[in-house]
Parts: structure tokens; sequence; C-alpha cells
């Protein structure tokens, strides 16, 4: 798997196949859409979160992935929820 190419999806299994997931089934929600008020322009938000910085469990090279892919979908925001 190249991750370059990789979707959320496949970059999730990815990461769970080497043990860095839990194995608590979480539900993924991806793609959501909200509707605000007209005098706002459409964007898009990126959400991190569970990175584990600064610890031995941290996974850099995933997290700056997970920002290319973003950017590549025109993402230019996003929260970093912590942990």
């Amino acid at each position: 798997m190249t991750l370059e190419k990789a979707k959320l999806p496949d970059l999730l299994e990815e990461v769970s196949k080497r043990g860095f997931i839990s194995t608590a089934r979480r539900e993924i929600l991806v793609n959501r859409h909200y509707k605000f008020p007209r005098r706002l322009k459409p964007f898009k938000l990126g959400v991190v979160s569970d990175t584990h910085l600064g610890s031995q469990e941290q996974q850099l090279t995933l997290l700056h992935e997970a920002y290319k892919t973003m950017a590549a979908d025109g993402v230019k925001t996003v929260l970093h929820c912590g942990d």
C-alpha cells in the first residue's frame, strides 16, 4: 500500500493491523455535511485526535500523511483535538 494513494479507511486499517488502534469498535464519520447560514461560504474542516504526541505511541509519519491527504482534498483548516 502506498500512502500517497491511500484513503482514510485504508490508513486506519493499516494502523489497526500494526496494533496502534484499540480493538474496541468505534464508528468513523467521514464526509458529514452540515448546513450553515447562507452568509458563510462552504468550507472543509479536518479533525484529528488521539495522536499521543510526546509519547512512545506517537506516529508522526501517519499524522503527516493524514495532513497531506486532507490538503490534497482541499482541507485548509485542521482541528487537532489533542491526546
